[in-house]
């Protein structure tokens, strides 16, 4: 019997081997991410790339591995990441930071590992910023730090990726599970993609709909009412005498 064919445009399972070496993952190192085969490879197995460097959990670039490289090399192309791009980045490395150093204090435990890690911004995130620009980003480093303000805003806008304080100085990556952080996590792809908005036409519409089912509900409203509406009307003829 002859196997029915993958629908077009079905999303295809996760590969199960990891690498070249049929590894395993290793969170919080460098791995970078193969978009054809959407395999994790890590940074110590690469075969042409042997000079590379970059940050773990990096989100904005398209590696081909020497499998599936046109040109059986393999190859990296990066994106101009914007602040949303990078804040995943820095949370990623910070919030795995702290987690190991939980662990290391042995404080971390199961449920700890799947609990959102709150940042200071001046005191964390924006220090990394600073210690790490070059490798977050290819944009000339800021002199003036107004930047700081336009980070703020990205990381408060930005709320299917990020969670802050009422008092927005705080902030935790939202992603709990830092191994899905990568080029193909689902909510990195929306970034940056105009929300629906509702038309004013189509909201004057609504209203006037709601208007016009308001206005035909109008009237005292009396116990038994609802009833009387629908029993039939009553007989206004007269019997004729026989």
């Amino acid at each position: 019997m002859r196997q029915r064919s993958t629908r077009k445009g079905a999303t295809k399972p996760a590969p199960s081997s990891v690498c070249y070496c049929d590894g395993k993952r290793e969170v919080g190192t460098l791995e970078l991410y193969c978009a054809v085969c959407r395999k994790w490879f890590h940074g110590r197995c690469l075969k042409d790339l042997t000079d590379f460097y970059g940050l773990p959990f990096m989100v904005c670039y398209v590696f081909n591995c020497a499998d599936c490289s046109p040109t059986k090399k393999e190859t990296w192309t990066p994106k101009q990441a914007n602040f949303a791009h990078m804040c995943v980045t820095v949370l990623a490395n910070l919030t795995h930071n702290a987690r190991t150093k939980r662990a290391s204090t042995g404080n971390e435990s199961d449920d700890n590992d799947q609990e959102l890690i709150f940042l200071n911004l001046e005191n964390e995130i924006i220090p990394y910023f600073n210690a790490q620009w070059e490798n977050l980003t290819s944009m000339s480093r800021r002199v003036k730090n107004t930047w700081h303000q336009t980070l703020q805003k990205s990381l408060a806008k930005e709320t299917e990726l990020f969670e802050s304080s009422d008092d927005g100085q705080v902030f935790a990556l939202r992603e709990r599970d830092l191994s899905s952080v990568g080029p193909g996590h689902e909510a990195l792809k929306q970034i940056g993609r105009s929300k629906p908005v509702v038309s004013s036409s189509t909201r004057d519409l609504y209203k006037e709909n709601f208007d016009r089912s308001d206005d035909l509900g109008d009237g005292p409203k009396t116990r038994g009412s609802s009833k009387r509406r629908y029993l039939d009307p009553p007989n206004t003829f007269k019997k004729a005498k026989l």
